[in-house]
Parts: C-alpha cells; structure tokens; sequence
C-alpha cells in the first residue's frame, strides 16, 4: 500500500456548523469558508425567530493537531465574519 493510500484510508468528514443572526453575515462566512478552500452550504431560515445557518464540511486524517487547526481555522472566519462557530463533528 502506498502512503497516499494509507492516509486517504485514515481520512475523515469532519462538519463544521455555524449561525448567524442575518444573511449579510452568513454570507461574509460563506466567502471566507471558500477562500479557504471548502464549499460551504448557506441554510436560510424556515421562520423569522430562526438564525442563517451555514455547514461546511472538511476531510482530514482525525490527529489531535489537524482537529485543532480546523476548530482554530473555523474560530476564526466565524469571529471576522461575525457569526457563531458551534463545533465540528465527525460525519
């Protein structure tokens, strides 16, 4: 088995959800999430009391360091975008 096969194999989807309280926001982080290379999805709200969610998912070898590097990568474009980071999980 070659190394690229042997990491591939160990590759997992990772889901990172954010809210925001407008469209405007939501859309600043759905830029940013595809500066960064991901394809975010834009969730409008089913009612008014609802928030603009937006998910994007990332495939990466489940370490320690890539898991806090994408929390710490998806910290920070939810905090210049102005919205509300809620975790990441595992697909």
């Amino acid at each position: 088995m070659s190394m690229v096969a042997d990491v591939a194999d160990r590759e997992r989807l990772y889901v990172s959800r954010f809210r925001s309280a407008d469209e405007h926001s939501a859309r600043q982080l759905v830029n940013a999430l595809q500066v960064v290379g991901l394809e975010p999805e834009l969730i409008a709200p089913e009612t008014s009391d609802d928030r603009w969610a937006v998910e994007a998912t990332a495939e990466l070898e489940p370490t320690a360091d890539n898991l806090a590097d994408l929390e710490g990568v998806m910290r920070t474009v939810a905090r210049r975008s102005g919205t509300i980071f809620e975790g990441c999980q595992e697909r």
